[in-house]
C-alpha cells in the first residue's frame, strides 16, 4: 500500500513538471502572438527562414532540457 502511495505521489510529480516544462515552451510563442499585429505574424510565418528557425529553437530547447 505504502509503495502505491509513493509511486502514485512520483507520477503526480512528474506529470506537474510535464505540464509546467510545456507551459514554458508554449509560453514565449504565445506571448509573441498576443503582442504582435495579425499582418506582421502572417508575413514572418511566410517568411523561407521561419521553418528553420522555429525547428532549430525547438531541437536545441529540448536539447536542454534532456541533458
Amino acid at each position: 500500500m505504502a509503495r502505491s502511495k509513493s509511486r502514485s505521489a512520483l507520477t503526480s510529480m512528474g506529470t506537474l513538471f510535464g505540464i509546467t516544462l510545456v507551459g514554458l515552451l508554449v509560453l514565449p510563442f504565445l506571448a509573441l502572438a498576443i503582442s504582435t499585429p495579425v499582418g506582421d505574424l502572417q508575413a514572418g510565418a511566410n517568411h523561407p527562414l521561419f521553418a528553420p528557425a522555429l525547428l532549430l529553437s525547438l531541437r536545441t530547447t529540448l536539447t536542454s532540457l534532456l541533458v
